[in-house]
């Protein structure tokens, strides 16, 4: 994802000091920033979907929930350009989701749509916003007859489907 400043940043989904993944930034000439390690803990871990970025500069992402959150069911997490991370919803695995795979998706007032590839009230996955503060609003829970897939996918002007594609569309 490139922010401001021409600045890339990403995400590798293993490895680093706590073998959880990384965080990170480039530059185009190759200068590499390692921004945030991490641990597996309640920081989350494994991070699978590419970073999105509010208008103030702030990223937002996910991780996955297999050793990832203080319940191991995923995170969303924001983290300032200068590598502070916040875990801003822990999952619970429950009707709120568990496993969210999909790039968040920000709107204007930085709440961010995404999708769990597990959860809800079929277990089959589920649509979800979450505010900058840590509110969740579940706003779909795939069924078996809509979640044809292991990864549902949100597309902006349309319904809730599934796909094998694993962030939003843009």
């Amino acid at each position: 994802m490139q922010g401001s400043g021409g600045l890339l940043y990403g995400t590798a989904s293993s490895g680093g000091a706590g073998g959880a993944g990384t965080l990170f930034k480039i530059t185009t000439n190759a200068a590499f920033t390692l921004l945030y390690p991490f641990a597996g803990g309640n920081d989350g871990g494994f991070p699978v979907a590419s970073l999105a970025s509010a208008s103030n500069g702030v990223l937002y992402g996910t991780t996955i929930g297999a050793i990832g959150g203080g319940t191991g069911n995923g995170t969303v997490f924001k983290l300032t350009t200068n590598g502070a991370l916040s875990t801003i919803y822990s999952f619970s695995g429950g009707s709120d989701g568990d496993d969210p795979e999909a790039r968040s998706r920000l709107d204007a007032t930085g709440i961010s749509t995404a999708t769990t590839a597990y959860g809800g009230t079929s277990s089959t996955g589920t649509v979800f916003r979450v505010t900058t503060n840590g509110g969740l609003a579940s706003l779909h829970s795939f069924t078996v007859a809509t979640a044809l897939s292991r990864s549902p996918v949100w597309r902006e002007g349309q319904t809730a489907t599934s796909t094998a594609q694993r962030s939003l569309a843009a």
